[in-house]
C-alpha cells in the first residue's frame, strides 16, 4: 500500500493500479486549481514491487521528486518529497501483509532394499 500525505496532512491511500493527480475531471485525486497544475497532471503506478510517478501534464507543467525535474517517469521509494505545481506531497510506502509461509519442506531418504 502506498500513501501520498500532503503539507496539511491529509492522506490519500492507494493499494493497487494507477491513481491519476491533476484539478480535471475524471482524476483519482483532485488537487486544488492554480499553482501550476494541470487537469490530468501525474500518475502514480505499481511497477516491480515498487511505484513509479508518471509526468503526464506537458512540458508547462513541473512535477519534482526530491528536487529534481521529472521529465518522463521516475523511480519512487519511501519518504521521497514529491511537487505536484505548488502542492508538495511526501510518498509513504507501507509493507503488505506477509506472503504465506511456504509448506514444511520434508526429508525423504533413500532405503535400502534387500537386494542390496
Amino acid at each position: 500500500m502506498a500513501r501520498l500525505i500532503a503539507a496539511g496532512g491529509h492522506s490519500t491511500e492507494f493499494h493497487s493500479g494507477k491513481v491519476t493527480l491533476g484539478e480535471g475531471p475524471g482524476v483519482d485525486v483532485t488537487l486544488p486549481a492554480g499553482l501550476g497544475i494541470a487537469k490530468v497532471h501525474a500518475e502514480f503506478r505499481p511497477l516491480l514491487g515498487g511505484y513509479v510517478i508518471k509526468q503526464l501534464g506537458g512540458d508547462a507543467f513541473q512535477t519534482l521528486v526530491n528536487d529534481k525535474s521529472v521529465a518522463t517517469i521516475a523511480n519512487l521509494t519511501s519518504g521521497d518529497n514529491i511537487r505536484i505545481g505548488g502542492h508538495p506531497l511526501t510518498l509513504v510506502l507501507e509493507d503488505e501483509p506477509a506472503a504465506k509461509e511456504p509448506a514444511p519442506t520434508v526429508e525423504v531418504s533413500r532405503c535400502q532394499s534387500d537386494a542390496d
